[in-house]
């Protein structure tokens, strides 16, 4: 126990002398390893001083981001995006305008989750970047406005507007865009029955232009400096238009044209989408222990109506006397979806965390399709019943996950599990034909980790992951949008799941990163199209699960910054894949070796200028009923800042040498087909940005509430 004791008064004297000025600094790494995502530092980069989120992005690591502010991870777009470990954005839920409003200056650092534990829905995704910001930053008003026009008739605008301070949060934006641009389509098949063959050809060429509206309206208020609630709006809607003319050919065996027809078509859609969330957060001790609470609810509706005419010619070219085909299409979809989730996370002794949480999702979905074909007789437009159809899909997911992480030394530990019970039903309202799927899932993850030095750190993770088919998949209706490929879906359709292994080494140097990984893909059920042909010429796509398919892949990533003004980011992967079809068909199998890579390069000239050039490349691929081409593209965008850095003037021409389409060969029992598919992507853009007000950075007393809503104290922030 302690002893008092009175050492009466003590007088304390004065002494003044010189002493060398020591300065102690605690340099932080610019990437650290934690146990189930890479962390990269960015406060203190000067690199980045006076730009936005997207030249932070640049920097990091298994991230790209375009001139247009499209981001993307390990070479997908399919990435979610958080600030703060919350999907609710400060400026509205545009990816760019979120982006390019938050300033450098007010980011701590971005964590990269390339392979999601047992807490995130274990749908595929690509992965999860989370910005972090500050602490007490960004309050104030502040803006951006957009504009931009190019070729292909492409426009587009946004206008994001935020105002913050110790209170509440409210931001609005509102993006609108619209492009008018071709595209060709070739396919040939040859049918092969009786020592005979038959060639059909078709020649398409098209053109689709759409306008598209997206408003958000969101506030975040700070009810106490542990409690936030939020609410946010989203309203967007869009108007499309395509016009396309295809020329069906059939040739004999010696290549002499029989026959031949041309189908126009005309098509127009109106959609629309609403999407509300609310969303309720406490914090306790501090930012690590917390209770949040959220719900949302979306709805989508779309209306399209399509026009065919059909004429036919005889073998020379010239029209015939008969009465062409007339016929429209009319499509009216409809859907809600539903969410209610609750996520509580809970510091534990010896540097734990405890995370544990609940979802439903709820969606309701239904396709009316009509098909009807004009009566000469009756002068009107009469029910086609034998294709018109109507669809009702629904669907209910309940989940709830556990996970638990902990450090030891050096190493870093996190254990989790998932179950979900999913209840899904399709019904075909003309028939009543209904068709079930109720099944139970088990998603289990775990991440290892571990620092070697402060410049290399190994990372080892395992995720299941699941695939759902979507209702497209599932419709068992024929669509005949194309009469000589018929695409069909299957009720019967089960999800697929994935076991995914990664296991990464980091080194750093300086300004440098290299990033070396090795993953495992088992697939169990994967859903795969299946196409068939009849002695007519008429294909069939279908879609089955056939027994699995195993990949085994190695990515490089590097990171250099080879001057003062040049830096280059690139990626490599390559990997070995072998599909199993034999549950549908004997010797159904493929082993295929797939690569692809990435590159970009950026010049800075001073802080105004900057040239950007990047390009991609992805090799042939053998398929399991063919092989899918090569493809590659170069892009090349230059941009000046103006106005004191608070505005931009950039140029983008994508697709240089216009060489980006897809084509792929089918091959079958009793037939061959090549096809060839492509959009207009040659394209020069300009644009011109400029942010408006003031982001100060103020920390206010705690009592008055901060932004963030907490404090930081208590070690790293998780991902909410």
């Amino acid at each position: 126990g302690s002893v008092e004791r009175d050492l009466g008064t003590l007088s304390l004297k004065s002494s003044v002398f010189n002493m060398d000025v020591a300065e102690v600094v605690e340099e932080t790494q610019f990437m650290e390893l934690e146990i189930d995502r890479k962390v990269f530092n960015v406060a203190d980069n000067l690199t980045t001083e006076g730009n936005s989120a997207n030249e932070v992005l640049q920097n990091i690591p298994s991230v790209e981001v375009d001139m247009d502010g499209q981001v993307s991870l390990r070479g997908s777009a399919n990435v979610t995006i958080l600030i703060d470990g919350r999907p609710s954005g400060l400026t509205g839920s545009s990816r760019q305008a979120i982006l390019d409003q938050i300033p450098a200056s007010s980011i701590e650092k971005v964590e990269v989750i390339t392979n999601p534990s047992a807490k995130y829905d274990p749908d595929g995704m690509a992965g999860i970047i989370n910005i972090v910001l500050k602490k007490n930053k960004l309050q104030g008003f502040h803006g951006n406005v957009k504009i931009g026009a190019g070729t292909a008739n492409s426009y587009n605008g946004s206008l994001g507007l935020n105002y913050r301070d110790p209170r509440f949060n409210i931001y609005s934006n509102y993006n609108y865009r619209y492009r008018n641009s071709f595209s060709t389509r070739y396919t040939e098949t040859q049918n092969f029955f009786n020592d005979s063959s038959i060639t059909t050809t078709q020649d398409s060429r098209g053109n689709h232009g759409g306008g598209s509206h997206s408003i958000q309206l969101g506030t975040d208020l700070y009810i106490n400096p542990k409690t936030t609630l939020s609410i946010s709006g989203n309203y967007s809607p869009r108007a499309d238009s395509e016009q396309d003319s295809v020329l069906y050919s059939t040739y004999d065996l010696n290549a002499i044209l029989t026959d031949s027809y041309r189908r126009d078509s005309e098509g127009a859609e109106d959609e629309q989408s609403y999407d509300t969330k609310l969303q309720f957060r406490k914090e306790f001790t501090d930012r690590n222990h917390y209770l949040d609470i959220s719900a949302s609810h979306s709805v989508y509706s779309g209306d399209g109506l399509n026009s065919y005419l059909e004429a036919y010619y005889d073998v020379n070219g010239e029209p015939l006397d008969s009465i062409p085909l007339n016929e429209q299409t009319r499509s009216i979809s409809e859907s809600q979806f539903w969410t209610a989730q609750a996520d509580f996370q809970k510091p534990m002794p010896g540097k734990g965390k405890l995370e544990l949480g609940y979802k439903s999702t709820i969606r309701e979905m239904n396709t009316d399709f009509v098909a009807e074909v004009y009566d000469t007789d009756a002068q009107d437009y009469l029910n086609d019943t034998l294709r018109s159809n109507d669809f009702d899909y629904d669907e209910a997911i309940h989940a709830a996950y556990a996970t638990y992480g902990r450090k030891f030394g050096e190493f870093g530990l996190q254990l989790g599990a998932r179950y979900e019970m999913a209840f899904t039903k399709s019904v075909l309202v003309n028939t009543q034909e209904v068709f079930q799927n109720d099944y139970q899932s088990f998603f289990p993850s775990g991440h290892l980790s571990y620092k070697v030095s402060d410049q290399s750190s190994f990372q080892v993770s395992y995720s299941r992951r699941i695939d759902r088919p979507g209702t497209r998949q599932l419709n068992p209706f024929p669509n005949y949008s194309d009469p000589l490929n018929l695409r069909v879906g299957n009720p019967f359709l089960k999800p697929e799941y994935i076991n995914s292994y990664d296991l990464s080494y980091v080194l750093q140097w300086k300004d440098n990163t290299l990033t070396a990984s090795t993953y495992y893909r088992e697939v169990n059920g994967v859903v795969r199209y299946i196409k068939t042909v009849d002695q007519m010429g008429f294909s069939t796509t279908t879609f089955e699960n056939i027994a699995g398919s195993q990949s085994l892949g190695i990515e490089l990533i590097a990171v250099a910054k080879l001057s003062k003004i040049w830096s280059i980011n690139g990626s490599v992967n390559g990997y070995q894949s072998r599909t199993d079809g034999t549950n549908l068909q004997s010797g159904l199998t493929v082993d295929a070796f797939g690569w692809d890579g990435k590159l970009m390069s950026t010049w800075k000239f001073g802080k105004e200028y900057e040239v950007q050039l990047s390009g991609f490349y992805r090799a042939p691929m053998l398929s399991l009923q063919g092989r899918f081409n090569g493809m590659y593209s170069t892009d090349v965008a230059m941009q000046k800042s103006i106005l004191d850095g608070k505005g931009s003037l950039s140029l983008r021409l994508s697709d240089i040498f216009n060489t980006r389409q897809f084509s792929f060969e089918t091959v079958g029992e009793n037939f061959e087909q090549h096809a060839t598919r492509k959009r207009q992507s040659r394209i020069l853009n300009f644009t011109f940005s400029y942010r408006f007000g003031k982001l100060e950075e103020k920390n206010f007393r705690r009592g008055r509430g901060g932004a963030g809503g907490g404090d930081s104290e208590g070690g790293e922030m998780d991902i909410g």
